[in-house]
């Protein structure tokens, strides 16, 4: 029996157009557009996070500390000339050329280390290299208020913690990389490396993340919060001034001048 014709069976087709390839493309890029910047704001709130941890740390310390020595406050290595007193951060002499590199291990020589005996509540972890001097061991600068912002080691003052408002802000995190020492003066607090939000260390051991623009109206003028040095002018402010203009190194006195024989 002699079977009809039948037409071949066509291939079936298991590609994609062109058309539908683009429309996938175009559509995983939208995706990926929506993804990435959440998936980044999410590991930078872990990093903020961390970040006031650490800080938390600091406080803790900084308050064993004070109930080791008669409830005064941690020196905050605020550098003066000639001044040779070890400070939260590290003991003298500290690095003075520019391009110096301030070693971690400096931090086992200040007076928090007994306390924290751990190099991660030194660093904010959104803080990348490169540093510059002191910046190279912390993250994070004392508020020059504890030491009266002096000019001289004889100015240097001590304050007890009840000197203190719970709200003042002892601690920062700093958004330069090239401090000389361990603290810095209220016009040092802007930082937008966790966004427009910076994170600082109370006086009752509490951390809060600040918005910039309060930060900059807190440096702009005292007594504040943030200007909250005890008995001074402003809190600290003029002092800080003054402070300011002092030379940051004694000057070496000139040798003497040889006359040559006549010959």
């Amino acid at each position: 029996m002699t079977r009809p014709w039948l037409p071949a069976a066509r291939p079936s087709h298991l590609g994609f157009s062109l058309i539908e390839l683009l429309v996938v493309i175009a559509t995983i890029a939208l995706l990926l557009g929506l993804i990435l910047p959440a998936l980044g704001k999410a590991r930078e709130s872990g990093r903020t996070v961390k970040c006031q941890a650490g800080m938390k740390q600091v406080g803790a310390a900084i308050h064993l500390y004070a109930n080791q020595n008669k409830d005064r406050m941690v020196p905050p290595n605020w550098t003066v000339p000639n001044s040779t007193a070890a400070g939260w951060l590290y003991a003298p002499p500290a690095p003075t050329a520019a391009n110096a590199v301030w070693s971690t291990d400096m931090r086992r020589t200040g007076l928090l280390w007994q306390f924290l005996e751990n190099d991660a509540p030194y660093r904010c972890p959104s803080h990348k290299d490169p540093f510059v001097g002191a910046a190279g061991i912390t993250s994070y600068l004392f508020n020059g208020a504890l030491s009266g912002f002096a000019a001289t080691p004889a100015a240097i003052k001590t304050y007890t913690v009840d000197r203190f408002k719970p709200d003042d802000i002892l601690v920062w995190d700093s958004g330069a990389d090239d401090w000389n020492d361990g603290a810095g003066t209220p016009a040092m607090m802007t930082n937008e490396r966790h966004g427009k939000g910076v994170p600082v260390l109370c006086a009752d051991a509490r951390v809060e993340v600040i918005p910039s623009s309060t930060m900059s109206s807190l440096s702009a003028d005292g007594p504040n919060r943030a200007w909250c040095s005890p008995d001074l002018t402003k809190g600290g402010m003029d002092a800080a001034k003054v402070a300011a203009k002092a030379p940051k190194q004694p000057k070496k006195p000139k040798p003497p001048k040889v006359k040559k024989p006549k010959k």
